[in-house]
């Protein structure tokens, strides 16, 4: 199992499933670099996938649209002149 603690480092431990959940000693693997986040892990743990910002992350849009019907009906009609 693989995961980041709160210092920003990786972190390894073992685990064992079966009758008895067994879970070993956290081992840090390394830091992550500012801006960095993991995404994915190779299935033997020797190869990090990551997602690095190079910049400000740009901003999060959402835009929703109300009462679209109408609008695109109104939109329909005015094409259809």
């Amino acid at each position: 199992l693989f995961y980041a603690g709160g210092d920003r480092s990786v972190m390894a431990v073992t685990v064992h499933g079966g009758s008895a959940f067994e879970v070993g000693a956290p081992v840090r693997l390394f830091q992550l670099p500012e801006g960095a986040s993991v995404m994915d892990a190779t299935s033997d743990g020797e190869r990090f996938l990551l997602s690095v910002w190079t910049e400000e992350p740009p901003a999060a849009v959402f835009e929703a649209v109300l009462n679209w019907e109408s609008l695109v009906t109104k939109r329909l009609a005015e094409h259809n002149r």
